[in-house]
């Protein structure tokens, strides 16, 4: 996999709902400009987790039981007839209500929870969108836009400007601070290079005016946005170990010009 990841100043809203409505006509925003690039972002939903929970514990109970209640059968069967993914573009009031509704029965347990809004694409393919934003005092938010990374084939391996262009594209809909394109695996198996700092990947955004020295461990720096566009290289990163190196020398370099915050 790999993704764009950014983060966002703190959302100022009335109301958990009010920010909810707002963030979803982004999300909207962005599903239309990624599927326009190609298919696989055509069909984006978002699963029912309280039917398949209630199907799993149904199944985990007749499990340990010699014979199955009809009635425990029949349930079975109507949970799994029923439909368990609403599609984003069927129907987006209906989608948006499941949005709020979701994030009322997690603050029932939790009232300061974050906001957190996420569609994915069906299939076995998968991409997905994910927005967190706090709304309790927290000066910060995050967009994610996942895209798997399965070939060659994979349409933005064709060239570099085409994950930068979808990378712009997120900054035209949301106001962001530090934003990058890296392999997904390059934070979670923590291969970056300073674990309590913003990481940087195959390529990012800064909004500090950084200008390009001879010594740079940059392929690309230039402006854009009041602020710098960077590429580690023209090739698309990996996570095999020249590519990895590359990136921890480039985020050195980028430390050393005060361009990596602390998380």
């Amino acid at each position: 996999m790999y993704r764009i990841a950014g983060f966002t100043p703190g959302v100022r809203a009335a109301s958990d709902i009010d920010a909810i409505r707002e963030e979803f006509d982004r999300i909207i925003r962005l599903a239309n400009h990624v599927r326009s690039l190609h298919p696989l972002f055509g069909r984006f939903g978002v699963m029912d987790t309280e039917i398949s929970a209630r199907g799993q514990a149904l199944m985990d109970k007749m499990s340990l039981q010699d014979d199955q209640s009809a009635e425990d059968i029949a349930e079975l069967d109507r949970l799994s007839a029923a439909p368990n993914t609403t599609f984003l573009f069927d129907a987006p009031e209906n989608f948006l209500k499941s949005m709020i509704t979701a994030h009322q029965r997690k603050t029932v347990d939790d009232p300061d929870a974050p906001i957190s809004l996420s569609v994915r694409t069906d299939g076995t393919y998968e991409g997905e969108i994910e927005r967190v934003v706090y709304c309790n005092g927290r000066d910060f938010g995050s967009i994610t836009l996942q895209m798997p990374m399965h070939d060659n084939t994979d349409f933005w391996y064709q060239n570099w400007t085409v994950m930068r262009d979808i990378m712009f594209g997120v900054m035209d809909i949301w106001k962001v601070d530090w934003i990058v394109a890296q392999p997904t695996m390059y934070v979670g198996l923590q291969k970056n290079l300073f674990h309590d700092r913003r990481s940087f990947g195959w390529m990012g955004w800064t909004p500090q005016d950084l200008s390009r020295g001879a010594n740079s461990a940059l392929a690309r720096m230039e402006p854009h946005k009041s602020g710098t566009f960077m590429l580690l290289q023209e090739r698309m990163m990996t996570m095999k170990a020249p590519d990895i190196d590359a990136c921890n020398k480039a985020e050195a370099y980028l430390l050393d010009r005060g361009a990596l915050a602390l998380l």
